[in-house]
């Protein structure tokens, strides 16, 4: 099992637009359907909007928003316009995100996962089960002290998106929000 194995689906969820965040110039929050809630992409703490063009072209961007409302990353397709809905295929690892009259255009994981992060810190639990898993004595006093010890993961892009520079522009730098706590 590889990391890229241990992602969590991104979730679909639908928003007021009033709730929408501060929308780069050139773009407008525009639906298919005028009215209804607006589509967004949810994943390791981001929010991904599909935004379209305001001059009309067949295309969108989806612009990335951290959990302050702060622009962190944003690409352009071509393909479709005005988004209806967006679609989570996780047997392929990627999201189709679909505009008006039915055109669409997919975004794998690997590439939306520029923006993902992700902090994890052992706990004395896991420490016992993984432990317990390989048949390897360990008390609870050792495994508290283990924890205690171990450093905290971060994981930044955990080895996905690679080559994911020359994927869209970057906003705001991202720093690292793992503390000790």
């Amino acid at each position: 099992m590889a990391w890229r194995d241990l992602a969590v689906a991104p979730q679909v969820v639908l928003v007021d637009p009033k709730q929408a965040p501060e929308i780069p110039s050139g773009l407008n929050l525009i639906t298919d359907k005028k009215g209804a809630p607006y589509p967004v992409l949810k994943w390791g703490g981001y929010m991904y909007w599909p935004l379209s063009y305001i001059d009309n072209r067949s295309s969108m961007a989806i612009v990335t928003y951290d959990a302050d409302g702060n622009l962190a990353f944003s690409w352009s397709r071509d393909g479709a316009r005005y988004i209806d809905t967006i679609q989570v295929d996780a047997a392929n690892r990627r999201v189709v995100f679909v505009g008006q009259a039915g055109h669409s255009f997919a975004i794998d994981w690997d590439t939306l996962g520029v923006s993902y992060s992700m902090c994890y810190q052992a706990t004395a639990s896991d420490l016992l089960a993984v432990a317990a898993e390989y048949g390897l004595p360990l008390t609870n006093q050792d495994a508290a002290a283990l924890a205690a010890a171990l450093p905290i993961f971060s994981c930044a892009n955990c080895g996905m998106g690679a080559a994911a520079g020359s994927a869209g522009s970057r906003g705001s730098a991202r720093t690292s929000r793992c503390a000790r706590k």
